[in-house]
């Protein structure tokens, strides 16, 4: 028994008791060897330990069931990722965190459950819709962690919702293998001899960085799920891995058969949209969607605006000197990836230098999800819509694109009406694309262009952080010569910090106005302290109570001179003959907003 195993799971069991629960699983194996998979595997010594308590309980579970006679192999990439992290020449960046490991055996289910309850296992949970799939608790360190242990199976046909109808267990490893999508993942890890099995020629694709399928392409990435196609490319992003020539030409010529999925099942059931968006690279992965034909079938908005430029063909560029607005979402996709950009997500996150570039992505995601990349993805998609051109001497010598937020803001409603976005998201993305121009003016030589009510809306946002970041991706994907790295990230550090001043002195303000009687009381109390019915509403309560805030924010009164300012309104109100009784409620709301604006100078 390796030496990393605990003495208390039996290392063997009484001869009977091995051939009962074996009994069932040892059969014949197929003749027949499925199509891509080898008769008999490959396999690559490797020099490993266990070094997290999840890798030990995973192999301990697999010595359980090596003991009673039966396979079990680590599974779900781990093989994979483990490759990976060895070599640097290839996947320099790549670090192996093993996490949610996965098991696969011959035996059955029944006889996992039974094998594992004897060795001292005691919470389990089934999961899986077509097949029963063994979750395996084990508490580490005041947590219980979960292990799947799944049965060698196989995938019958594939359902009109690309699901298999049936699947079967099987004691054939091989069948096991040919069910999976792709060599790279078709790898499995033996823990206990140390060693890497290959059936599909996995080892050597990930050697020369070529992504492959298990058996024909076609059949697996249209016939069966034409999902794998975003599936592929995802992978084909994540590990910076090269294309298979046969796989382009089967996606280049079937991408359309992506628009027969429900287009939710792409952003919110299985997320292969999400997942490419917030990969560092995913700037290489849209550009390799619209090379091959799947963007402008999925997001067929984006990929428009190949064809929208910001400079006219054979003029100069001043700004935007990137190309075309499709390029300039590109390179605002890529900002995420650039050392500059990591730096700032490094210091205002606080993460060290242990923290990998990918990792430091990865956290950046956790706290502000994937609707940060969907509004960097769209924060110009209304570019197109809306387009000028400017002509001197009957000529175009450029374009402008007047309220191309607003339009862009449209056609994002449409994607989020196709995909079926959750409220929440559409509410965030729809303030970040509407909000990203006005980001560029809170602070730098352009800082005093922006009123500071305005900026006070934005910095009130929940989505504030969010804007302040998206403004310098925004900044960094336009090529303009005029402003450097440097003043765009010096910007960046100024809004920053107006922004958590302001919230320390939001605080601030609503502690004090927390001490002071309600506004909106004080303003009926003034206005009409003689109302017979108690809830009697007053249309002025909004406006003023607005007025108020907005003086507070400007410094120019405190919360105790409230009541002062409330009597000083009243004065000016009273002055331009305002009726309160008998004016329509909305009349009296406008005149009162009117008044105080033109007094206040808001």
């Amino acid at each position: 028994m390796p030496s990393f195993l605990p003495e208390r799971f039996p290392t063997s069991r009484p001869e009977e008791d091995v051939v009962a629960v074996n009994e069932s699983a040892i059969k014949e194996n197929p003749s027949k060897t499925p199509e891509g998979v080898f008769e008999l595997p490959r396999e690559m010594q490797v020099e490993w330990e266990p070094n997290t308590e999840e890798e030990k309980v995973a192999a301990e579970i697999v010595q359980v069931i090596r003991n009673v006679g039966g396979e079990a192999y680590f599974t779900g990439g781990y093989g994979r990722d483990f490759l990976m992290s060895q070599d640097a020449e290839h996947y320099p960046d790549f670090r192996f965190k093993p996490h949610d490991i996965d098991i696969a055996t011959n035996f059955a289910y029944e006889q996992v459950q039974d094998v594992l309850k004897e060795a001292g296992y005691g919470i389990f949970k089934e999961t899986g819709k077509n097949f029963k799939v063994l979750k395996v608790y084990v508490e580490i360190e005041g947590r219980k962690i979960g292990f799947d242990v799944a049965s060698f199976r196989t995938d019958g046909s594939y359902g009109t919702n690309r699901k298999p109808t049936e699947v079967n267990h099987t004691v054939d490893i091989r069948e096991d293998v040919a069910r999976r999508d792709f060599t790279c993942g078709g790898l499995y890890f033996d823990p206990l001899e140390k060693k890497v099995i290959d059936y599909v020629g996995g080892i050597e694709d990930i050697k020369n960085r070529v992504l492959k399928t298990i058996g024909d392409p076609y059949e697996r990435l249209v016939v069966e799920d034409p999902l794998r196609m975003l599936r592929y490319i995802r992978f084909l992003t994540k590990f910076n891995m090269k294309f298979d020539r046969t796989i382009k030409g089967v996606i280049q010529e079937n991408a359309h058969v992506l628009n027969e999925i429900p287009a939710e099942r792409l952003k919110q059931e299985e997320g292969e949209l999400d997942r490419i968006l917030m990969l560092p690279r995913a700037a290489f992965g849209l550009a390799t969607m619209a090379r091959v034909g799947i963007l402008k079938e999925v997001l067929p908005e984006i990929s428009d605006l190949l064809e929208v430029r910001h400079t006219p063909e054979g003029k100069k560029a001043s700004i935007h000197k990137e190309g075309n607005v499709f390029r300039h979402e590109l390179e605002t996709m890529r900002a995420i990836s650039r050392p500059e950009f990591l730096s700032v997500i490094r210091e205002k996150f606080q993460l060290s230098e242990e923290f990998s570039n990918d990792e430091v992505v990865a956290r950046f995601y956790q706290r502000y999800g994937s609707e940060w990349a969907w509004a960097a993805l769209l924060h110009d998609v209304g570019k197109g819509m809306a387009q000028e051109s400017v002509e001197e001497h009957d000529e175009v010598v450029r374009y402008r694109f007047h309220g191309h937020e607003a339009d862009s803001v449209q056609l994002a409603e449409q994607i989020f009406d196709r995909f079926r976005f959750p409220k929440k998201a559409q509410e965030e993305i729809r303030f970040l694309v509407g909000n990203h121009t006005k980001a560029h003016n809170i602070a730098g030589a352009r800082g005093e262009s922006l009123r500071k009510n305005t900026r006070n809306e934005l910095f009130r946002s929940p989505y504030a952080e969010e804007l302040i970041f998206l403004s310098l991706a925004d900044d960094m994907g336009n090529f303009a010569s005029e402003r450097s790295i440097q003043e765009k990230l010096e910007n960046f550090n100024q809004a920053w910090r107006m922004l958590k001043e302001f919230r320390q002195e939001e605080k601030a303000r609503q502690e004090a106005l927390a001490k002071q009687p309600d506004i909106g009381k004080q303003v009926m109390d003034l206005f009409i302290p003689d109302r017979t019915r108690k809830k009697q509403g007053f249309s002025g309560v909004e406006p003023m109570r607005n007025t108020v805030r907005l003086l507070l924010e400007d410094g120019r009164i405190t919360p105790d001179e409230i009541g002062a300012t409330l009597r000083q309104i009243k004065d000016v109100l009273d002055a331009k003959g305002i009726d309160y009784r008998g004016t329509d409620a909305f009349q009296l709301k406008t005149q009162i907003q009117e008044a105080l604006q033109e007094y206040y100078k808001f």
